[in-house]
């Protein structure tokens, strides 16, 4: 009974004679991430993102991230399916990845307020996940993270997209060293606490403007 709930959830389509003859673990198992498309595919996520973005390729929402089911791809490459334009963005999409509860709701609150699309991460290993899947204009990253940190992310979010993504670090602090490899990276800015939001927001829009 809990087999059959999920797969209506999810597919919305599927009876139960679909669950029972084993069709709905088919379907899960015909649906590929951002990731494995690029695989599938043979281009990076940079190409992957422009598609979704651009309305090029088919796509359903699962969970609220877009998932791509191997028919309907194998369908698109042979020219045998029409795929209709997404409506386009509110905002710009950013990521906001850091482990404190009280930042976050800031950055989140003001942000969202001033239209942007904001997702979290509350550590840099779920944030290279999420990156993983999701393209995203800007990243606000605090230096100091668990798992992995800041800096690191930003490395490993350039190895995937290069320098079109772009990077804030917030940090309390931050060493000459730091601030140096930061450079290096590419990083954009670097935002102290405390911050206003009339600061927030104008870094964020100077950083995206560039």
């Amino acid at each position: 009974m809990l087999l059959f709930i999920k797969c209506i959830v999810i597919y919305g389509h599927l009876d139960w004679l679909d669950v029972i003859g084993g069709r709905g673990t088919q379907m899960a198992e015909d649906l590929m991430t951002s990731h494995e498309l690029a695989d599938y595919l043979k281009v990076d996520l940079r190409t992957v993102y422009r598609y979704i973005k651009q309305g090029q390729i088919p796509k359903v929402k699962v969970g609220g991230r877009w998932r791509f089911r191997r028919s309907d791809i194998e369908a698109w490459l042979r020219g045998d399916m029409q795929v209709e334009p997404l409506a386009a963005s509110s905002g710009k999409h950013i990521l906001v990845v850091d482990d404190n509860p009280g930042t976050v709701a800031v950055l989140t609150d003001i942000l969202q307020e001033a239209g942007y699309n904001v997702q979290v991460a509350q550590n840099g290993e779920e944030a290279l996940t999420m990156l993983r899947e999701i393209f995203f204009d800007l990243l606000i990253v605090d230096l100091n993270l668990p798992k992995i940190g800041g800096l690191a992310l930003i490395s490993r979010a350039h190895e995937l997209y290069g320098r079109e993504v772009k990077c804030i670090i917030v940090t309390g602090y931050a060493s000459k060293e730091s601030a140096i490899e930061a450079v290096n990276l590419g990083v954009q800015r670097f935002l102290e606490k405390p911050f206003s939001a009339s600061q927030l927001l104008a870094t964020v829009k100077s950083t995206l403007d560039e």
